[in-house]
C-alpha cells in the first residue's frame, strides 16, 4: 500500500451525525454538503473552507442542503419546508431552490412546481435548476425559461459546467433511460455501453472541456463511462464489481465508485491517465474506508465518503507533493 494522499476527515456534528447529499468541492479545496445532526430526522448544510466548518443556518421546521459550490464561491442548493396535509396526514415536503448570500439562504422560486434543485451555477451566474425531476430550469438576473425538449422526454439535470452545458438522464418516450449533453438550446441523447441486454445511461458529471462521465449498461452489468467528440469510452471496473463516475476535473482525471450490488461496501475509485484505481489502496489510515468519492478538483484535491472508525464521515484527500 503507498500513501499518495493526506486526508481531512470532516463532521459537520462529531462522531454521531448522519451523512447527507454527497459532497462537493471546488479549486480552492472547500468541500460542502449536507448532514443529520445527532437526535434529529431532518439535513443541515455545512461548509469546510479549510480550517473551519461553518453551519449554514436554516430556519426552525427547515432543511437544506449544498449541493453547488463553485470555483468563485457560489453556494447553492436546496431547502426542505413541510406544509399542511388537507387530509390530516403527515405533512407535505416541498423543495425550493436556493443560493446562500450574505448569510442568509435566498429562495430562488420557479412557480407550479413543487420539488426544485439548484442543480450549477455558471460563471455569468446563470442557475440551472432541477424541477419536479422532469424538467430543466434556466435563471438569469430574476427571469427563467425553460430548457425545450422536442423529443417529448423526462429530463433530469444533473452537473452543469462553467459554460452552461448541462448534463443528466433522460426517460424517453420508449421508457428507456439515457444520458443527455446540452449546451442550454439544444440536447443530445447519449447511447449507451453494449453490456448486456436493453443497455441505458446516465451523464453524472462533465468538465469545462465538455467531457461527460456517468454509468451505463443492464442489469447485470454496469460500467463507468466516459464521453468526449470521440463517443462513449468504458472505464471499467474491479472485478466482481459494477462502477459508477460521477466527476471529472480539466485534466481528465475521474472519480467515482464501484458496488458489488450483493449488499457488499462499495470502494471509491480513480481513473487517471488510462489507470483505474481504488483509492483505499492509495492511502495509509487502517481507521478508514473510502466509500465513493463524489468530486475533484483541477489540484487533483478529492472530496467524498466513507467510514472513519465505522462511522461515516466525509473526506478531503489532498495530493501529498512530490
Amino acid at each position: 500500500m503507498t500513501n499518495n494522499y493526506v486526508i481531512t476527515t470532516i463532521r459537520p456534528a462529531g462522531p454521531n451525525s448522519r451523512m447527507g447529499v454527497d459532497p462537493v468541492l471546488n479549486n480552492a479545496g472547500h468541500v460542502a454538503g449536507s448532514y443529520v445532526p445527532p437526535g434529529f430526522d431532518t439535513v443541515s448544510a455545512f461548509l469546510y473552507d479549510g480550517m473551519t466548518i461553518h453551519h449554514l443556518g436554516l430556519q426552525t421546521g427547515q432543511a437544506g442542503a449544498v449541493t453547488v459550490l463553485t470555483n468563485s464561491g457560489h453556494v447553492g442548493g436546496y431547502l426542505i419546508t413541510y406544509d399542511p396535509n388537507p387530509r390530516g396526514d403527515p405533512p407535505l415536503s416541498r423543495h425550493l431552490a436556493c443560493v446562500w448570500r450574505h448569510d442568509h439562504w435566498e429562495v430562488v422560486r420557479i412557480p407550479a412546481y413543487r420539488h426544485c434543485q439548484l442543480v450549477g451555477i455558471t460563471d455569468d451566474e446563470t442557475m440551472v435548476i432541477r424541477c419536479d425531476l422532469s424538467r430543466i430550469a434556466i435563471y438569469h438576473a430574476g427571469a427563467y425559461h425553460f430548457l425545450q425538449d422536442i423529443e417529448g422526454a423526462e429530463r433530469q439535470a444533473r452537473a452543469v459546467n462553467a459554460h452552461g452545458m448541462i448534463v443528466g438522464t433522460s426517460r424517453l418516450p420508449d421508457r428507456t433511460n439515457r444520458g443527455f449533453v446540452s449546451d442550454g438550446t439544444q440536447i443530445h441523447t447519449l447511447g449507451a455501453l453494449a453490456l448486456g441486454s436493453s443497455p441505458v445511461s446516465g451523464a453524472l458529471g462533465i468538465n469545462d472541456h465538455g467531457v461527460v462521465v456517468g454509468i451505463s449498461g443492464s442489469r447485470r452489468e454496469r460500467h463507468a463511462f466516459r464521453y468526449d467528440t470521440q463517443g462513449m469510452h468504458d472505464l471499467g471496473t474491479l472485478v466482481g464489481y459494477y462502477s459508477c463516475a460521477l466527476d471529472i476535473n480539466n485534466h481528465g482525471a475521474v472519480v467515482g465508485y464501484a458496488g458489488s450490488g450483493t449488499g457488499g461496501e462499495e470502494r471509491a475509485l480513480l481513473w487517471r491517465r488510462g489507470e483505474l484505481y481504488d483509492l483505499n489502496t492509495l492511502i495509509d489510515e487502517p481507521d478508514w474506508l473510502l466509500q465513493k468519492a463524489t468530486a475533484i478538483n483541477d489540484a487533483g484535491q478529492i472530496a467524498g465518503y466513507g467510514r472513519c472508525d465505522d462511522i461515516p464521515t466525509v473526506f478531503l484527500l489532498t495530493p501529498r507533493e512530490g
